[in-house]
């Protein structure tokens, strides 16, 4: 009887050391995957707050302001041959990192936008 228990628990240890040797590339995996999803809404965040910034801008016809997020790189505006101008908008923003192996991000989103008014 003792015999039997011996090799069942050993079975036992067996299965459970294998199961942790998927599970660990699997949580690995899974959190570089999570992490694109963070980097994927923090790029659409700023380029949603930027976008929305240019257009207060030209539809009043003001400077574009940066938010405490965004820090803005690139601001220039053409103009066009039938009136008016395209206010343009680049910015920088730190994205947040979930691993310790990535040191820093910096997504770079652009925004435009017609103002008719100039």
């Amino acid at each position: 009887m003792k015999l039997m228990r011996k090799t069942r628990s050993k079975k036992k240890m067996k299965g459970s050391a294998e199961s942790i040797m998927v599970l660990i590339p699997l949580l690995i995996i899974f959190s570089f995957a999570f992490q694109l999803v963070v980097i994927n809404y923090a790029m659409l965040r700023s380029t949603f707050s930027q976008q929305s910034a240019v257009n207060k801008a030209g539809l009043f016809s003001e400077q574009i302001d940066s938010d405490a997020n965004n820090q803005l790189v690139n601001q220039s505006s053409s103009e066009l041959i039938g009136g008016g101008k395209i206010l343009i908008s680049q910015g920088l923003v730190d994205a947040p990192v979930l691993q310790r192996v990535i040191r820093r991000l910096w997504i770079k989103s652009s925004s435009f936008t017609y103002d008719e008014n100039s």
